[in-house]
Order: C-alpha cells, then structure tokens, then sequence
C-alpha cells in the first residue's frame, strides 16, 4: 500500500469516497517471492504476476490454480501466502 494510502485519515476517506487504494504489485510479489528458494525465484515470480493483474477476484483466484497446479511440489501454498 502506498505511503499517502497508510497515512490517510478516516476523515480522508470521508473526504474521498470514490478513492481507490491498490497495493503496490512489486511488494505484492517480493512478499510472496520471500518465501520461496532462492533458487526458484526467478522461475515463479512470471507466474504470480499474472494473478495481481487479474481482471477480477475469480480470474486471479483460476490463475492461482494453475499456478498452484504447476509448482505445488516446490513451493508451499498450505501458508495462506498466496
């Protein structure tokens, strides 16, 4: 989330209503990228930024499937990570 976004006041979004806040994709994927080895980081990282550029929450949730169904072997996603 953007530093102005953490900042916000309540009254900001009074203020605001029709405000959208997005996360930042590139913490969005060295958080995720964190737990996985080293050694497959850069193999990963290509497939999960395709589920942050997801159209809506069904389209993300069907390319983390697959994306799950490809390299569930090395990297774990029981965490609630992903």
């Amino acid at each position: 989330m953007s530093r102005w976004a953490q900042r916000l006041s309540p009254r900001g979004y009074e203020r605001f209503p029709q405000a959208v806040v997005q996360p930042c994709i590139v913490r969005l994927i060295r958080n995720i990228v964190a737990f996985v080895s080293g050694k497959d980081r850069k193999a990963i990282m290509p497939s999960v930024k395709p589920i942050y550029r997801a159209e809506n929450a069904e389209a993300a949730a069907a390319r983390l499937d697959e994306l799950e169904a490809r390299r569930c072997k090395r990297v774990r996603f029981d965490q609630g990570i992903v």
